[in-house]
């Protein structure tokens, strides 16, 4: 560390100028200065000059906090390119309804939903009826996709089934239509007859959830890295500034101060 006074150097490790006033030391990145005989203004203005420094550094440190949860928060999401869900999903649009249907050649509703997540390493039972028995219910705002969708249409129970995908719509293979994608909304008919939800793990959704809460936190780890140079960087090149500015002033001081006895003894 340098060390800069009126007439010695000091050592010492503070961090930050004192607030008590002038008299006590104080240390500006590699620089340490004896304020003994440093008027108060210019004291003042070191002081106001570093803690806007400490400040400023605090600022960016939150900043940087808020992006890096951003990234989290976002990243996290399966991105619709790398979900299976819905890559398995929109393979079979357009294939048409078949009573009691569970291949490509034709769906019913529970043989679409069967196909489907067994396609995604998830064993369900056949039937729309069977399927409400199983999972974990969840209420309509909290739906996500792949819960499945329970619907009553002939009055007597569970009699429809179909996949949510997100943006209140639900993938089904219907009657006379074959696998189509509809409003959970639809006030003609689905609406109406909505009876609940259920869900059930997806080892292939939740493994794509996983690499990509992995990538997220590889990919924030890496921006906090970079944020961290830098600031160290930013840090380094203010500390080495301020130092000249701080000995010229005072350098001046000295000067004046070693020319008031000859001042002195002129006037006398």
């Amino acid at each position: 560390m340098r060390e800069f006074s009126t007439t010695s150097m000091i050592n010492s490790k503070k961090s930050r100028i004192p607030s008590s006033g002038p008299g006590e030391p104080f240390v500006w990145g590699e620089w340490l200065f004896d304020t003994t005989s440093l008027g108060k203004p210019f004291y003042r203005t070191l002081q106001l000059t570093s803690e806007a420094h400490e400040r400023s550094s605090l600022v960016r440190t939150f900043v940087c906090s808020l992006v890096l949860a951003g990234i989290l928060a976002l990243g996290c999401s399966v991105s619709a390119a790398e979900d299976p869900l819905m890559t398995t999903i929109n393979k079979l649009y357009g294939v048409p309804y078949k009573t009691a249907g569970s291949t490509t050649n034709g769906f019913d509703c529970s043989g679409f939903t069967s196909f489907v997540f067994n396609a995604l390493g998830a064993e369900i039972p056949r039937t729309s009826a069977s399927q409400y028995l199983v999972g974990q219910a969840v209420a309509k705002q909290d739906l996500q996709p792949g819960d499945l969708v329970f619907f009553n249409t002939n009055g007597r129970g569970v009699s429809h089934v179909g996949i949510y995908i997100g943006n209140n719509t639900f993938a089904h293979s219907a009657s006379g239509q074959g696998v189509v994608k509809t409003s959970l909304s639809d006030p003609y008919y689905w609406a109406s007859r909505y009876v609940g939800a259920k869900r059930i793990p997806i080892p292939a959704v939740e493994a794509a959830k996983q690499a990509a809460a992995a990538e997220a936190q590889k990919e924030a780890e890496e921006t906090a890295k970079q944020e961290a140079l830098a600031q160290a960087q930013q840090d380094a090149a203010e500390q080495g500034k301020q130092p000249d500015a701080a000995q010229q002033t005072t350098e001046a001081e000295a000067a004046a101060l070693e020319k008031q006895p000859e001042q002195a003894a002129a006037q006398s």
